[in-house]
C-alpha cells in the first residue's frame, strides 16, 4: 500500500481498496432502476405542467401531470429507502469483512498504530467511505442519465439554451477543488480524532478501579475534555467545509438560474422559442442547475472518501498472519530449540542471540529481570512475532515451516491476567476450542486444577456470569479457569507468564501445585521472577539484558507446602 508524502492515500491504493469491498449489487441494481424510472419522469413532467401553465387545460394534461407527480414522489421515495438498504447490507458485509481482517492482522502491525485506535476505522471511516461510494454507484449513472435526457429535449427548442448549462462549469471545476483539498484534511484529523478518543476511553474505561485508587479523577477528566475538544474543533472545521460547500451550491444554482433565464428571455423575445417551451426550460433548469451543483460537491466528498481510505487500506492491504484458518496437519511435537535468536522492538534491540533448549515433558523456568526478554520469548515461542534472527525449531522442523493454525494449536497460553471476555464460566473455560464440550470434558478439568469446589459453589455454577475481563472472579479463580481452559485445548505445550505475580500466598501455592499436575502429560515453560517457582521447574533459564546468562538445574531443596513437589 502506498502512502503519499502528506499522510494520504495513494490513488492507486485507493482504488484497490474500492475492489477489496463488497458490494449488494442486486440492492444496488435495484435502486438504481428506481433512480433512473422517477428521473425519466421528471424529464415528461415539464412538458404537461408548461402546457397548463400556458393555459391549456386538456384532460390529458391536467391528469397526466397529476399523475406524474404522484408517482415521481412514489418513486423517489422508494429510491431513497432502497439506497440506504444498500448502504446498511454494504456497511453489514465490509465490517464481517475488515473484523475478520482485524484479527488476522500481525502483532507488530497492531502495537504501531494501536488496536483500539484502529477499531473506529470498522465503526466510522467505513460509513464515510461506503455512504459516498453507495451514492456515486447509484446517483451518478442516474443523473447522467437525466442531464443526457434533458439536454436531448432542450436541443428540440434550441441549441443556445442547452449552452446555458454549461455556463458555470469553470467556476464550479475551480471551488469544487478548492474545497476537495479542504474536505480530506478536515476528514484525515476528523478520524484520527475519533480514533484518539476511542482509544482513550477503551484504556480509560478499563482502568476505572485504577483511576479512583490512585483519585485521579480530576485529573482524567481534565484529559479526557481535551480529547473531546480537539474533536468538536476537527468536526466544526468540518462543518466549515459543509456550510462553504453549501453556499457555493447556491450561488452556483443562482447564477447558472440567471443565465439561463436571461439567455431564454432573449430566445423568446426574438421568437426563437415559444412560451411554452421557455416555461418548460424552466422548469428543466432548475432540475439541471441542481444537478450541477451537486457536481460541484461530489469532488469534496470523494476527497473526504479518500481520506476515510487511508486506515481502511492499511487494514485490508496489509499482509494477514495466515490464509489458512484450521489446519488438519499434525501439530508439532518433541524439544523447542532456540539458535541465536534476536528480535527488535521498533529500533529496540530486545533479544541478542538467545539460544537454549525446552526439553520435551519437561518444566522450563525463564527468569529474569523486567525487561530481560523472557516474555518475548514466550511471543516468539507462539509466532506472535517473528524473530529477526536465528530461529525456532521444534524437533527437527523449522517453526516457521509449520502452517500457522497448526503451529499455535500446539501451544496453551495462561497469561499474568489468565485472559477472559464477559460471559459465563462455560464460555470462559470452552473459549477458543473448535469442538464440543461436554459437561463431563469440563468437570473433569476444573478437578483437576481444584476449580470444581468453587464453581458449584456458585448459584449458576458453569452458568454463572465471570463478569467483564473477569471481575466476578478472583485473581486465583482466574487463573485456574484458564489452567482448564489449557487442559481442554488438549496442546501438548503449555506457556505461563507470571502466574503467581498477582496472586496471595495461598493462592500462588495452589497455582504451583496445579502446574505440577500437568508435567507428566505437557511440556511447560513459565515465566517468572518468583524463587518459589523454581520448586516445580526441571531446568531454569536466567535470561539478563536479552541475553542467557545461565541455564542449569534446577534444585529442589524444599517441598510446596502441602507436601505437592
Amino acid at each position: 500500500m502506498k502512502i503519499q508524502k502528506n499522510g494520504g492515500l495513494s490513488w492507486k491504493s485507493f482504488f484497490r481498496l474500492l475492489r477489496q469491498l463488497k458490494y449488494p449489487w442486486l440492492w444496488i441494481v435495484s435502486t438504481l432502476v428506481f433512480t433512473v424510472f422517477y428521473l425519466w419522469l421528471m424529464t415528461i413532467v415539464p412538458e404537461y405542467t408548461s402546457q397548463l401553465v400556458t393555459g391549456n387545460f386538456k384532460t390529458k394534461y391536467i391528469v397526466g401531470t397529476v399523475a406524474f407527480n404522484l408517482i415521481t414522489m412514489t418513486m423517489m421515495n422508494a429510491s431513497s429507502n432502497l439506497k440506504a438498504m444498500s448502504k446498511g447490507r454494504a456497511m453489514l458485509k465490509n465490517r464481517e469483512i475488515l473484523w475478520s481482517r482485524f484479527l488476522r492482522l500481525p502483532m507488530g502491525f497492531l502495537n504501531k498504530r494501536g488496536p483500539s485506535n484502529l477499531v473506529s476505522c470498522i465503526s466510522n471511516d467505513l460509513e464515510e467511505l461506503m455512504g459516498v461510494v453507495i451514492e456515486e454507484l447509484v446517483v451518478e449513472p442516474a443523473n447522467l442519465y437525466y442531464l443526457i435526457a434533458t439536454m436531448i429535449l432542450v436541443r428540440k427548442y434550441s441549441w443556445k439554451l442547452c449552452l446555458t448549462f454549461l455556463a458555470t462549469i469553470p467556476l464550479m471545476v475551480v471551488m469544487a477543488v478548492i474545497l476537495g483539498k479542504w474536505n480530506f484534511k478536515a476528514t484525515s484529523r476528523i478520524n484520527s480524532s475519533i480514533g484518539k478518543l476511542t482509544q482513550y476511553l477503551a484504556i480509560r474505561t478499563r482502568s476505572i478501579p485504577f483511576i479512583k485508587s490512585m483519585s485521579a479523577e480530576e485529573m482524567e477528566n481534565m484529559s479526557g475534555s481535551d480529547v473531546i475538544k480537539n474533536l468538536f474543533r476537527v468536526k466544526y472545521e468540518r462543518n466549515a467545509v459543509t456550510i462553504t460547500s453549501n453556499a457555493g451550491s447556491t450561488l452556483l444554482t443562482v447564477l447558472s438560474t440567471i443565465i439561463s433565464v436571461v439567455a431564454a428571455s432573449i430566445l423568446l423575445a426574438h421568437k426563437e422559442i415559444t412560451l411554452a417551451q421557455w416555461i418548460a426550460f424552466f422548469f428543466y433548469q432548475s432540475t439541471v442547475a441542481s444537478t450541477f451543483a451537486s457536481y460541484y460537491a461530489k469532488w469534496p466528498q470523494i476527497k473526504s472518501a479518500h481520506a476515510s481510505g487511508i486506515r481502511l487500506a492499511q487494514v485490508m492491504q496489509n499482509p494477514s498472519e495466515a490464509t489458512e484458518i484450521y489446519s488438519d496437519r499434525n501439530i508439532p511435537c518433541g524439544d523447542i530449540e532456540l539458535k541465536n535468536i534476536g528480535f527488535c522492538y521498533d529500533d529496540k534491540q530486545v533479544l541478542k542471540g538467545v539460544s537454549f533448549t525446552i526439553r520435551h515433558g519437561k518444566t522450563t523456568l525463564l527468569m529474569g529481570e523486567s525487561g530481560s526478554g523472557k516474555t518475548t520469548i514466550l511471543n516468539l515461542l507462539l509466532r506472535l512475532y517473528e524473530p529477526s534472527a536465528g530461529e525456532i525449531r521444534i524437533g527437527q522442523t523449522a517453526a516457521s515451516e509449520w502452517e500457522l493454525p497448526a503451529y499455535r494449536k500446539a501451544f496453551a497460553y495462561v497469561t499474568q491476567e489468565a485472559g477472559m471476555f464477559s460471559g459465563t464460566v462455560r464460555e470462559a473455560v470452552t473459549y477458543g476450542l473448535r469442538r464440543e464440550v461436554t459437561d463431563d470434558e469440563i468437570e473433569s478439568a476444573l478437578k483437576t486444577v481444584r476449580a470444581s469446589n468453587f464453581v458449584h459453589s456458585l448459584p449458576e455454577q458453569l452458568d454463572a456470569p465471570v463478569g467483564e475481563l473477569g471481575s466476578k472472579l478472583s485473581g486465583g479463580e482466574r487463573q485456574k479457569i484458564a489452567i482448564a481452559r489449557a487442559i481442554l485445548s488438549g496442546a501438548p505445550y503449555i506457556l505461563f507468564d507470571e502466574p503467581t505475580a498477582a496472586l496471595d500466598p495461598a493462592s500462588t501455592i495452589s497455582t504451583l501445585e496445579t502446574i505440577l499436575l500437568l508435567r507428566k502429560d505437557h511440556t511447560i515453560v513459565i515465566v517468572s521472577h518468583e524463587l518459589i517457582t523454581a520448586s516445580i521447574a526441571d531446568e531454569i533459564v536466567h535470561l539478563e539484558n536479552g541475553d542467557v546468562r545461565e541455564v542449569h538445574a534446577a534444585v529442589r531443596q524444599e517441598p510446596l507446602p502441602g507436601g505437592a513437589v
